[in-house]
């Protein structure tokens, strides 16, 4: 009786806290019971821990974009039938749920983080059904039984660890590694310092035979030394049918899907391999990452390009049900139905979005970030790499018109938009007075209408242009993501027909009045250095660091400024020397800004020299003075998501916006402002979109978001990537003109 009493006190205590969130505030009763038993077993009735986890819970599902699994979306369904991750049934009723996750069935370049997450979370919403996986809670064995360092995604192992350590509600007892091999160590080790002190207790590698000291025989698969007998597929009928999921009758059986490349050959993916690689992929190349969170891939420029939004089989496509039949699930919404033994939630209504990351032309790259569906116009275009090196020729762009401004060797091919406007037009439909603006956005901002109309204009939009370069074979090694796409037409052309991954853009009142580009790799240094040099350019904005969530976002392309060591102050790339003459971290951490000097003593035969007060520009007459480079990495974006406010964003962009206008007072020509994060398309998008918006809106009182995103696309495909990024445009533009009046 008071041990009942005392779950009932932290019922409510659970229920009360919840009630001060702001998204949890309109939960029903009912539903708010259900939550706090779920999460209040998680946390051993603790009702402050148990609410801190939901927050966890609740941040990490929106953060990663993994608030709506849905079963019948094919990537979802692949890793769902892959059986690298499954729940073994009950034997014992006094013992945890135990997981099992083969990592030799992971094979990355099949699959993204994303996308197992969400088989993983599909299944473990499921198993919490059980009453009894929320009382004893779950044991977790990574199996490395005849697992490949190719297999292994120590990104997406440390945020599962993390997942379900600190984010889900279910009790983590155990972490038992199973025959770990050599090369496991080292990441194992180092694993374990980003984990608390209590869960590092708890993570064990053992082997197979010590299995049965931790576990009973009967709860242990035959496989790794039990007598269990465990079919996947039979528990994968059990967990759609907790989810009130009626799958189409060809759900099991229906083979990998395939598409037809332009040139007529097919293309298959395979729901699981835990085979090794073929030769072809044991190919590695550089780590980096994006905005957004990627696997470790491995791939030659030979390899067929995965599609990000590639035709699924019929019953299978993005977005399609069952006629009547609810497919997801979530803790904290919808109506639910709750008796002694199970959760029976029904699924929110809210249309489904496959969210896919990038897929990279590298080992190493994050993730990250919602994949457009504009990639997919690639697959209407003849690859390059499918036909011989002999004899074949790289499409040039022609030069345009008006080149940079007209200053600058430096050239683009046409801009990309018909019309001739620069980055607005002054007859879009979508033009409204900054009033209107202010109105709409109080309207819309907290009903998500922004994201949804993100979704509505952009996520299914065609690549406006060719993409010719970008696939040419010996250009591959120089593309960070082999799905983020370089346009032809306003592509920048280094000396002798180079290629770089980078594209002019139209500021509001100049043509080509920024270069966005991709993060340099170790490879491509100095072609950005060269591209810098030939352009003009005497700022850098880079939105990224170079490592993020320990990825590898963009390669140390500068000199970090030391005072130990002057060696460490200059960084020789090709023919040019680049050295850091001074680093200052400001508006209290900010931004970082580093004054650079960019010199090419190779061809003007001096040894060095200092910065002029000024960006020279004489390079463009076959004079080589050095020039100086201000470059500002701005350190206020967090990782997978946009800043919470905008008040900082703006602060660095006019800090920007102030130095290129002292830099050029007296100038009659302005030369490109280069932008860049990873891939060049989603932070970098977001940054250009907010400076364009806000000069419109200054010199016409309107503001056109969308048509300035539409427009931006033409010239560089893909920017923008995220709805939660282009609903932070509209943040920060509501936030300078509001504050401005």
């Amino acid at each position: 009786m008071e041990e009942e009493e005392n779950t009932r006190q932290n019922v409510q205590a659970f229920i009360h806290l919840l009630s001060t969130i702001p998204h949890a505030a309109s939960i029903e009763p009912a539903e708010a019971i259900k939550l706090a038993l779920l999460f209040l077993r998680a946390r051993k009735f603790d009702a402050s821990r148990a609410i801190e986890l939901y927050k966890a819970y609740r941040h990490m599902r929106y953060s990663q974009q993994l608030e709506h699994i849905d079963p019948l979306d094919e990537g979802v369904r692949r890793e769902l039938l892959s059986e690298k991750f499954t729940v073994l049934p009950h034997s014992d009723p006094s013992e945890p749920t135990v997981l099992l996750f083969s990592v030799r069935r992971h094979w990355p370049p099949n699959s993204t983080d994303r996308d197992v997450l969400k088989g993983i979370l599909y299944q473990l919403d499921a198993a919490v059904l059980d009453e009894r996986t929320q009382i004893q809670g779950i044991t977790v064995i990574y199996d490395m039984t005849d697992a490949k360092y190719s297999n292994f995604d120590a990104d997406l192992s440390l945020k599962l660890l993390n997942l379900l350590a600190g984010c889900y509600p279910a009790r983590l007892r155990n972490v038992f590694i199973i025959s770990a091999p050599f090369w496991f160590r080292p990441p194992y080790h180092i694993s374990r310092l980003f984990v608390r002190d209590k869960i590092r207790e708890r993570i064990l590698a053992i082997e197979k035979s010590q299995l049965q000291r931790y576990l009973s025989v009967k709860t242990i698969p035959i496989s790794l030394g039990g007598c269990l007998r465990h079919r996947h597929l039979d528990w994968l009928r059990i967990c759609l049918e907790r989810m009130h999921c009626n799958p189409p009758a060809d759900y099991f059986s229906q083979p990998s899907p395939s598409f037809t490349l332009a040139n007529g050959g097919p293309y298959f993916y395979s729901s699981s391999s835990s085979a090794a690689p073929t030769p072809q992929h044991r190919r590695r190349r550089r780590s980096y990452c994006q905005d957004g969170d990627n696997d470790a891939m491995e791939r030659t420029s030979s390899a067929p390009i995965r599609s990000p939004s590639f035709r699924s089989p019929a019953g299978y496509k993005t977005g399609t049900a069952v006629a009547g039949v609810p497919r997801t699930w979530r803790l904290g919404s919808g109506s639910c139905a709750y008796n002694a033994s199970t959760i029976s939630c029904l699924p929110s209504q809210r249309s489904l979005s496959v969210i896919r990351r990038p897929y990279t032309a590298a080992a190493g790259s994050e993730f990250s970030t919602k994949r457009s569906a504009a990639a997919a116009r690639l697959f209407d275009l003849p690859l390059a790499n499918q036909h011989s090196d002999a004899g074949s020729t790289t499409p040039t762009p022609t030069p345009p018109s008006q080149r940079n401004n007209s200053a600058f060797p430096l050239c683009a091919a046409e801009s990309g938009l018909a019309d001739g406007h620069l980055a607005t037009d002054p007859k879009s439909p979508f033009r409204v007075p900054v009033g209107d603006f202010l109105a709409r956005y109080r309207s819309m901002a907290s009903s998500r209408q922004f994201e949804k109309e993100f979704d509505a204009a952009f996520k299914d939009s065609p690549l406006s242009g060719t993409v010719n370069r970008f696939q040419s074979r010996s250009n591959a090694p120089k593309n960070r993501y082999v799905d983020v796409p370089c346009l032809d037409q306003s592509a920048v052309l280094l000396p002798q027909n180079g290629y770089i991954h980078a594209n002019f853009v139209h500021s509001y009142s100049r043509k080509n009045a920024y270069i966005l580009t991709q993060g340099p790799l170790d490879s491509t240094v100095a072609d950005f250095w060269q591209m810098v040099w030939f352009s003009g350019a005497s700022v850098v904005v880079m939105l990224t660091r170079t490592v993020e969530n320990m990825r590898v976002k963009c390669s140390q392309y500068w000199p970090e400024a030391s005072s130990s060591k002057r060696a460490s102050k200059v960084l020789h790339c090709g023919p040019f020397t680049v050295t850091n003459i001074k680093e200052t971290l400001e508006a209290d951490g900010l931004y970082r800004h580093s004054r650079l000097c960019l010199s090419k003593p190779t061809e003007c035969g001096a040894t060095g020299g200092s910065c002029s007060s000024m960006a020279s520009i004489d390079g463009v007459d076959g004079q080589c003075s050095p020039r100086q480079i201000d470059h500002f990495l701005f350190l206020g974006w967090p990782d997978y998501d946009v800043p919470s406010s905008a008040v900082g964003f703006l602060t660095f962009l006019d800090v920007i916006n102030q130095h290129v206008a002292r830099l050029h007072s007296n100038s009659d020509s302005i030369p490109p402002l280069i932008v860049h994060c990873s891939a060049g398309i989603g932070r970098t998008g977001t940054f250009t979109s907010i400076d364009i918006a806000l000069e419109q809106a200054k010199e016409e009182r309107v503001v056109d978001i969308r048509g300035i995103v539409s427009r931006m696309r033409c010239q560089r495909a893909c920017t923008v990537q995220t709805s939660k990024q282009y609903a932070f445009i509209h943040q920060a533009v509501y936030t300078r003109l509001s504050s401005d009046g």
